[in-house]
C-alpha cells in the first residue's frame, strides 16, 4: 500500500500548534517528503538517542482544513507520550496506510476523525505486534 515500511527522519520544529488544541498534540518534523506519501499513517516512532520505539499516527500533507499551510509537513502524533520533542531527532517507519488527506468543515470534525485514527492506529500497530 502506500508508503508502508517507508522510513523518514527529521528534527522536530515548531508548528501552529493546533494538534494540541485539538486534543492530539503532534510532533511536527523538519523534513521534506514525496508528495506521492500524502494521507495518514499508523507508524513506529524512535526519538534519538533513546533505543525504544512508540506507536504513533502520522499525518503528511499540507492541513487541508486549514488551507493555510503551502508545504507538505510531517506530523507525529505519538501515543501515550507527553514532553517537549523541540530540537530532537526522530526516525518514523510508516507501517500502515490508514487514508487520503481530507478537508473538514470544521475543527470538530476533524477531532473525531484523528480520534478514529488514532484507535484504527492503536489496532494495527496492536495485532502486527501479536503477530
Amino acid at each position: 500500500m502506500v508508503g508502508e515500511g517507508r522510513a523518514l527522519r527529521g528534527v522536530v520544529v515548531h508548528g501552529e500548534g493546533r494538534g494540541g488544541s485539538l486534543g492530539f498534540p503532534t510532533a511536527n518534523l523538519d523534513v521534506s517528503v514525496d508528495r506521492a506519501l500524502r494521507g495518514v499513517y499508523a507508524a513506529r516512532v524512535r526519538v534519538e538517542p533513546e533505543p525504544a520505539w512508540s506507536d504513533a499516527t502520522v499525518s503528511i500533507g499540507d492541513n487541508p482544513t486549514f488551507g493555510d499551510v503551502r508545504a507538505d509537513r510531517v506530523e507525529c502524533h505519538l501515543h501515550d507520550r507527553t514532553g517537549d520533542l523541540y530540537g530532537r531527532t526522530l526516525d518514523v517507519r510508516l507501517i500502515a496506510y490508514l487514508r487520503a488527506m481530507e478537508a473538514f468543515q470544521h475543527p470538530d470534525d476533524l477531532a473525531r476523525q484523528a480520534a478514529h485514527d488514532v484507535a484504527v492506529s492503536r489496532w494495527l500497530l496492536a495485532a502486527r505486534s501479536r503477530r
